[in-house]
């Protein structure tokens, strides 16, 4: 099966925001945002406070920070993170990448050709192969991956393409075999 399709700064973008949003890495540093400023910020506003002992007045800086912290962080996390990817796939260098590209599936492996160059990729290196509301992507060890636009290729054949790779990939044939513990 082949699929041919144009990369663009789209689908490096959705690529990075679909990695992003499935690294617990990322999970967490979002939830040090959520909690670790309004933390601190109520100690501030509390110290003071512990000195003469601590009536219910002195708590109200504190939630009214938290009040405005949590709906301000959860609007606008997610944007920054974009902006800053955005910048980032905007460096010339990195435009190199953006073009026709092509995306074959074999019984025996997955091969990519891009501006690039061409990769091949056994199916033992494939994590995973999801469909978006936009994109077909599959993500290969790590943050690397193939993004397609499914309206380059329709969903029909991103639909089929997404099951053959995850036939591929949960195959007891193209796991890898565990060393023995002898």
């Amino acid at each position: 099966m082949t699929l041919s399709y144009e990369y663009t700064e789209e689908e490096a973008l959705a690529f990075n925001t679909h990695f992003l949003h499935n690294s617990p890495v990322y999970k967490k540093q979002k939830l040090r945002m959520y909690l670790l400023v309004p933390g601190i910020m109520s100690l501030v506003f509390l110290l003071p406070g512990l000195k003469g002992g601590l009536e219910l007045r002195d708590f109200f800086p504190s939630l009214l920070f938290c009040t405005i912290w949590f709906p301000y962080i959860a609007l606008t996390y997610d944007k920054s993170v974009k902006r800053n990817t955005l910048k980032y796939l905007r460096i010339p260098n990195y435009a190199r990448i953006y073009g026709p590209s092509q995306l074959t599936l074999t019984d025996e492996s997955l091969n990519s050709t891009t501006p690039l160059g061409s990769a091949q990729f056994n199916w033992d290196s494939i994590l995973s192969a999801d469909l978006t509301q936009h994109h077909l992507i599959i993500s290969i060890c790590a943050n690397q991956g193939i993004t397609i636009p499914i309206d380059a290729t329709g969903l029909s054949k991103a639909q089929a393409a997404r099951e053959f790779i995850q036939q591929k990939i949960s195959s007891p044939s193209t796991l890898s075999a565990k060393p023995s513990s002898i």
